[in-house]
């Protein structure tokens, strides 16, 4: 899959919308205080039918995902806890997640969700989720 780095309005609308969504293999390699700050999807259709971690909206940092509507959240609607003020991603060059340097124009594409969805169904994938609610969140 091809990356883009791309800093236009329609690329940084989407992290006001719908934060973008790693592999399990980044979690792994994120640092604790990023860790800290996902949230489990674990409900929905598409690839939410399949458990995953993403970075959290503003407010619900290390809450299931589904624990709240997203169009009436803290902050803007669905704005990942990773973007900045200014619209830079915090995590620009450091660890930003897989489906956020694929996408483009507003666009993530269903290969970028089918790579996604494998991973996190797989067997690595359920031990990321297992290992993050032990770390992180036992009652989740």
């Amino acid at each position: 899959m091809n990356e883009h780095e791309c800093k236009c309005d329609k690329c940084v609308e989407m992290c006001t919308r719908f934060p973008c969504r790693p592999l399990p293999e980044e979690v792994v390699e994120m640092p604790a205080e990023v860790q800290a700050r996902l949230s489990i999807q674990e409900e929905g259709d598409g690839l939410s039918s399949v458990p995953h971690l993403q970075p959290a909206v503003v407010g619900y940092e290390g809450q299931r995902a589904h624990d709240f509507d997203i169009g009436f959240t803290i902050g803007s609607p669905g704005r990942c806890t990773f973007l900045t003020e200014d619209g830079l991603c915090e995590l620009h060059g450091k660890c930003k997640p897989f489906e956020g340097r694929t996408a483009l124009h507003g666009q993530s594409g269903t290969a970028a969700l089918d790579v996604l969805k494998e991973a996190w169904g797989s067997a690595k994938g359920r031990e990321v989720l297992k290992t993050w609610r032990e770390k992180h969140n036992e009652g989740l």
